[in-house]
């Protein structure tokens, strides 16, 4: 995750919430396997949310809840849960400062789980930044037949597991609690409720799952959701993302009059990707393990291979844009490289190295628009000598490859204006021994170490591509 100054501020603003709303003053934690629905809204680039239900949430509350995500708490609860926490508020806890995530509807991302060869499931709450010494934790699960377009209530919740204070606190501040899990099919919401025993505070968790079937020699990795009525022309790209979050493999459907609807393109899609795909296949899988499609916008799910940690994402793109990678600070990028980033896609205009897309002006990046006009090879349909009078507003800038006798004000006076004297990415040159060396690719979780430029730095949440010691007081690394 990129922080930037958007993301500062509203890092700032949530930590002044916590200072200032009292409800969250003490509030520290939410489940992280399975992925509270909080939590979930929490990972990655916060300030460019890409979920549709995180981003709907995130417009009734305001992203600094995610920010938050360990403070849905009640400040007085002392056990008595249905006193302080009113029907269709549960998964805000009934605070106020949460009311988006209690908002109605079916498409809140859920975590496949299944039971192990016990019947069991190992849960793990995440205790940041400060634990406590715990009464009792509750799980409950909605009943058969629970429907996620009415509002949340006490009486949809039969509880299936309670532990009381004998479970111990991890080195990592992570609480592991062993249930056994109850006998559901499809998508439910498991709900916890953690009592603290040294205070009257109590905190409260939704966690969205999708209670799946094991399959031999794959795993569940989510349901293929087609929730968008799309246009011929349109294109979506299946993104199967390795356990760096590098592009594993894209994988491409074109829409035409015939496939516009969600249950046919999610459908002709999920067809694709078992023909091209050598580390997912998407369908229903029966009795013997078979995996097929059926025509459903939501009812497929996508199997990764055994062994491997992948993630899926599916993007919709309008007709005339390019399918490009997400950029990375670490790559270096020749003339004319497409990348996506933060909701954009951006062309290089000369070799670049660690520069970020849209950050300058005059920079090596431009943005490729969806409606780029189709250029003449080597001459301009009104060729004026030296200006046109009506320039297309996202006219390339330099629309003949080679030279303009006259530039484009965004021309660069020289081939490579901005290049790095030394193209090499930010080696360090004295790593601190038994240390690791800081890897832009790679991505780090509170706690982990690093060394960089001869300094050892720990992170402070999760994070990918912040370089250590370049952001202050309020970045990420906190230097040791």
């Amino acid at each position: 995750m990129k922080f930037n100054k958007g993301m500062l501020s509203a890092s700032i603003i949530a930590a002044l919430g916590a200072i200032l709303t009292p409800s969250t003053v003490l509030a520290h934690g939410s489940m992280e396997k399975p992925l509270s629905r909080v939590y979930n809204c929490a990972q990655g680039d916060i300030e460019n949310l890409q979920d549709e239900a995180c981003l709907a949430a995130s417009k009734v509350s305001g992203k600094s809840t995610f920010y938050d995500w360990s403070g849905v708490a009640q400040g007085g609860a002392n056990s008595d849960h249905l006193a302080v926490v009113p029907d269709g508020k549960l998964c805000s806890g009934g605070n106020s400062y949460y009311d988006g995530l209690d908002l109605v509807r079916n498409d809140w991302s859920a975590t496949p789980i299944h039971a192990d060869e016990n019947g069991n499931y190992e849960f793990i709450f995440n205790g940041e930044p400060a634990p406590h010494r715990t009464k009792d934790w509750i799980f409950y699960v909605t009943k058969p037949g629970y429907n996620p377009l009415e509002p949340l209530k006490w009486s949809d919740l039969e509880e299936f597991c309670r532990l009381g204070g004998e479970v111990p606190l991890e080195p990592n501040k992570r609480y592991k609690m062993t249930c056994p899990l109850p006998d559901r099919e499809g998508k439910h919401v498991i709900y916890n409720v953690w009592q603290r025993a040294d205070s009257p505070e109590a905190f409260y968790t939704c966690i969205d799952v999708d209670f799946v079937q094991p399959i031999l020699g794959w795993q569940n990795a989510g349901h293929l959701i087609a929730n968008t009525e799309l246009v011929a022309g349109d294109y979506v790209v299946f993104r199967l993302f390795d356990e760096n979050f590098s592009d594993a493999e894209t994988i491409r459907l074109d829409i035409t009059a015939a496939n516009t609807a969600p249950e046919q393109w999610a459908y002709d899609l999920a067809v694709a990707i078992n023909a091209q795909s050598q580390l997912a296949k998407v369908g229903v899988a029966d009795a013997n393990g078979n995996i097929a499609p059926v025509k459903d916008a939501t009812t497929n799910s996508v199997y990764t291979i055994e062994g491997r940690t992948l993630s899926f994402k599916i993007d919709k793109k309008k007709g005339g844009e390019p399918t490009a990678k997400a950029w990375e600070s670490g790559l270096s990028y020749e003339k004319g490289a497409i990348v996506g980033h933060n909701g954009k896609n951006w062309r290089s205009k000369w070799w670049n190295q660690g520069q970020e897309p849209g950050t300058a002006q005059w920079g090596p990046w431009e943005e490729v628009v969806t409606t780029e006009p189709t250029p003449v090879p080597t001459a301009e349909p009104t060729p004026v000598p030296t200006a046109e009078p009506t320039p297309v507003p996202t006219a390339e800038p330099t629309p003949v490859p080679t030279a303009e006798p006259t530039p484009v004000p965004t021309a660069e006076p020289t081939p490579v204006p901005t290049a790095e004297p030394t193209p090499v990415p930010t080696a360090e040159p004295t790593p601190v021994p038994g240390i690791p060396a800081w890897d832009a690719s790679k991505v780090y979780t509170g706690k982990m170490q690093v060394s960089h430029n001869g300094a050892t730095y720990e992170a402070k949440w999760w994070t990918q591509g912040d370089e250590p010691g370049k952001g202050g007081e309020w970045g990420v690394w906190k230097k040791l």
